[in-house]
């Protein structure tokens, strides 16, 4: 996912005639590491700098830095929490995102489509407190709990497919009677 996101990001400057730099953690646990690159990205000369944050706290500090130093700042995909980046005295200059509940609700739609509605389903989460794993979960677990399905306990996955693979054997070894799942990947 994120290797097409920086691909669009170098064809979209290519196209626009911009020199871009893409800079990323090791990891998307990585919320130190994260704040720490766009501390590095402050103190060159940028006139913008497009985040997706890995919460919507942890870049709070550096955006109202760079909205100091007359730096633009972009939300793509995550959000920030509004209201805390308000009180720290910072803003968003735009915001573009998915709807990630939506998400969350199509998987949990297609599943329910496919099985009538009845029968035990799963939900494995990413991240758990990441904007968009919380809202997939969300989205899956309202429109199952909507269908009258029995959703078992949620289970993380931390956005690692052998993770998640192994969580959903586990959960089918467990529960033999399993009619589908959701992975908020």
């Amino acid at each position: 996912f994120w290797l097409t996101v920086k691909e669009g990001y170098e064809d979209a400057a290519k196209e626009w005639g911009v020199t871009i730099d893409v800079m990323a953690t090791e990891s998307e646990t990585d919320t130190q590491g994260q704040l720490e690159i766009m501390d590095t990205l402050l103190v060159k000369d940028y006139a913008a700098i497009a985040v997706s944050p890995l919460t919507e706290q942890n870049l709070i500090p550096s955006i109202v830095a760079a909205n100091q130093n007359d730096v633009a700042v972009v939300a793509v995909g995550n959000g920030v929490d509004a209201e805390a980046l308000k009180a720290a005295g910072g803003s968003i200059a735009a915001f573009i995102t998915s709807d990630f509940k939506a998400q969350g609700t199509l998987g949990a739609e297609y599943i329910i489509e496919k099985t009538g509605g009845k029968g035990k389903v799963a939900v494995i989460e990413g991240i758990p407190g990441a904007t968009q794993s919380d809202a997939r979960r969300d989205g899956a677990v309202e429109a199952f709990k909507a269908a009258g399905m029995e959703v078992l306990p949620v289970q993380t996955a931390n956005f690692d497919r052998q993770t998640a693979y192994d969580v959903m054997r586990a959960l089918i070894d467990a529960n033999p009677d399993i009619v589908g799942g959701t992975c908020g990947n």
